[in-house]
């Protein structure tokens, strides 16, 4: 008889616990999940760290909280911690045990493989009861974004021929300065010449201003790169690694050219990931120093590998939209007549163009893989 009314008594109690854990296990619990960082550039290591936090007097015996994050950030192995791996996305699975009024941080370390804009929308969390009577699942929006910029060549790593280019146009920056084409002054940016400021302007102001020169002295560079990876190409590039080649080389580009004291831009032929409304064709306007150089890399960290539309198109848009001369270089993996007339038309408005064209380093005239290159 004893032993029975021990039994009814353990089962009433196992109910009882199940009955308060399905309606009280989620009750009081908070989630975070956030990143040390909100841009890195591609190869970098950032961390990922998460917080959760027991709020009230009973304890959650275990608990788990699922999320889907792309595939292009890789994690660390940790204990307690489960990724399953796909092409495109992978799925984690964090366990927790949590002892009333407890908090518990997890650090984990993200290595960024792949350029792109990644967002994470919510986590799913659920909880059991000690048994496995009982469980409860909540979602929980968590909404962090992260952009992962190219990583820029450096000029002896570009496999293009824009280095004598390059230079030429950096030499210009310092020769064609004309002190009779000032229009003003500006707040000093980093590379500009010591003798170009304005020492009673400064003075004035508080800040350290220069001559705001025309366009013949402060030289510009457009950096425009065609997403279509050959002639013919449907909408989606086929050739990745050719996308994300030119678009490093294009970053390397952009950051010679700012930290040698030229305004520089970008354009493609494609949409940046993220935005909202209309999607549009990436168009960064020249301009100098280090958050314009940011917000380059930003809209090629967005691009998508997308054609929006043909290259000739973007050439005489970009026409339309430059108010003064520019030398524009083209990166592209084809060359046709429209956009030879495109890139002619840009000449006559007063334009220097060059065409360059793209191809990856490791491969010959043919497409092909050089021997003795791993595939």
């Amino acid at each position: 008889m004893a032993f029975h009314f021990i039994l009814l008594t353990f089962i009433l109690l196992m109910l009882l616990q199940a009955y308060l854990f399905r309606r009280t296990g989620l009750l009081r619990i908070r989630y975070d999940r956030r990143l040390s960082v909100r841009s890195c550039h591609e190869g970098d290591e950032i961390e990922m760290v998460e917080t959760i936090e027991n709020r009230k007097w009973l304890p959650v015996p275990w608990l788990r909280v699922e999320s889907q994050m792309p595939a292009a950030l890789s994690f660390g192995t940790q204990a307690n911690f489960d990724v399953s791996a796909g092409n495109i996305y992978q799925n984690h699975k964090s366990l927790f045990s949590l002892m009333p009024y407890t908090r518990i941080t997890r650090r984990h370390t993200v290595k960024c493989i792949k350029r792109g804009y990644y967002r994470a929308e919510s986590v799913s969390m659920t909880a059991g009861d000690l048994f496995g009577f009982a469980s409860a699942t909540r979602r929980i929006d968590i909404g962090f974004e992260l952009i992962v910029y190219p990583k820029p060549l450096l000029p002896e790593e570009w496999d293009l021929p824009a280095h004598s280019w390059m230079g030429e146009a950096v030499v210009r920056r310092w020769i064609v300065d004309d002190p009779f084409l000032i229009a003003g002054t500006r707040e000093y940016r980093y590379g500009d010449p010591l003798q170009g400021i304005n020492w009673k302007a400064s003075a004035r102001t508080g800040k350290l201003q220069v001559h705001k020169r025309d366009y013949s002295a402060d030289h510009r560079l457009m950096i425009v790169l065609n997403v279509e990876d050959h002639e013919g190409m449907w909408s989606v590039a086929t050739d990745d690694e050719l996308v994300e080649y030119g678009l490093s080389a294009a970053a390397g580009m952009a950051r010679h050219a700012v930290e040698n004291g030229l305004e520089a831009g970008f354009a493609a032929n494609a949409a940046e990931a993220g935005r909202t409304g209309e999607e549009k064709p990436a168009y960064v306007e020249p301009d100098a120093g280090q958050p314009h150089l940011t917000a380059i890399f930003e809209s090629m960290a967005r691009l998508k590998t997308e054609r929006l539309l043909p290259l000739h198109e973007l050439l005489q848009m970009i026409g339309e939209r430059l108010a003064g001369r520019t030398d524009i270089a083209i990166l592209t993996s084809y060359e046709n007549d429209r956009i030879a007339e495109a890139a002619r038309k840009l000449k006559q408005q007063g334009h220097a163009v060059r065409i360059l064209p793209l191809r990856l380093p490791a491969r010959n005239a043919s497409g092909k893989k050089k021997a003795g290159q791993p595939a």
